[in-house]
């Protein structure tokens, strides 16, 4: 139903980039490293692209697993995670 528009709720802006930053920044680490591995390796294109694809999964858990800790030990060290916002996810609706 159309009515007055509803003030914009930047918390959930703000939660949105939050968790977008702290997927993305790992996915990018992980690509490149992949990348970087598979192109010294003589492989035909079908093998290299299961390979990348496979170690960009395993790359990206493990730096955001590192990342997540060196954290937690050194918070000065956020910068690995692109932002120090964790984002929060609240319940829509009440139980």
């Amino acid at each position: 139903m159309l009515g007055w528009p509803t003030a914009p709720q930047f918390a959930a802006v703000d939660n949105l980039w939050a968790s977008l930053v702290r997927t993305i920044i790992p996915s990018l680490a992980g690509a490149l490293v992949a990348t970087v591995v598979a192109l010294g390796l003589a492989l035909d294109a079908d093998t290299q692209s299961t390979l990348i694809v496979g170690l960009v999964a395993l790359i990206q858990a493990a730096y955001y697993a590192l990342a997540r800790w060196i954290v937690s030990r050194w918070p000065s060290a956020r910068f690995l995670l692109g932002t120090d916002a964790a984002p929060v996810y609240l319940a829509k609706h009440a139980a």
